[in-house]
């Protein structure tokens, strides 16, 4: 079976690397620019440690038609945030009440609710995504505090 190289295939190809020299990029600009009374908010908001996340967005959301791109990561940009919204408060949520059965069973609901809420908003195209961020943030939150943590990630 011989079959050429699409154009879809470079361009998923080059988003990736898009991401990844982006990533580079702000990077050695936070650490080495002079941003001033800036650096702050760039540092919280641009610099990152990996490329990973925006990789994976850019092989999920590259698309046949620019409109169909855009559609993808319009929606993969809305479930992020609904994610978020929802890691953000159960991280909240199970450090006011520590008791283990209480963390998984929160888990339980938050997936019902994102599940929920994007088919009651008409957007199911969001629930992959946001279950997929909530999951990512609330397994692998670090020693940042939770909710700068959250906003890296989204």
């Amino acid at each position: 079976m011989k079959k050429n190289i699409g154009m879809r295939n470079i361009k998923t190809a080059s988003a990736v690397i898009l991401c990844i020299v982006l990533t580079r990029v702000f990077a050695f600009i936070g650490n080495n620019g002079n941003l001033g009374f800036f650096e702050p908010l760039y540092t919280f908001l641009f610099v990152r440690s990996t490329p990973l996340y925006s990789c994976i967005a850019a092989l999920v959301a590259v698309g046949n038609t620019v409109k169909d791109s855009c559609k993808t990561g319009l929606a993969r940009i809305s479930g992020t945030f609904v994610g978020g919204a929802f890691a953000v408060f159960h991280i909240w949520l199970n450090q006011l009440i520590l008791n283990e059965f209480f963390y998984y069973a929160t888990v339980f609901i938050f997936i019902v609710a994102i599940i929920y809420l994007s088919s009651a908003l008409s957007h199911k195209e969001i629930t992959a995504t946001s279950g997929m961020i909530f999951l990512i943030i609330i397994f692998s939150i670090q020693d940042e505090p939770p909710f700068i943590y959250a906003v890296h990630r989204v």
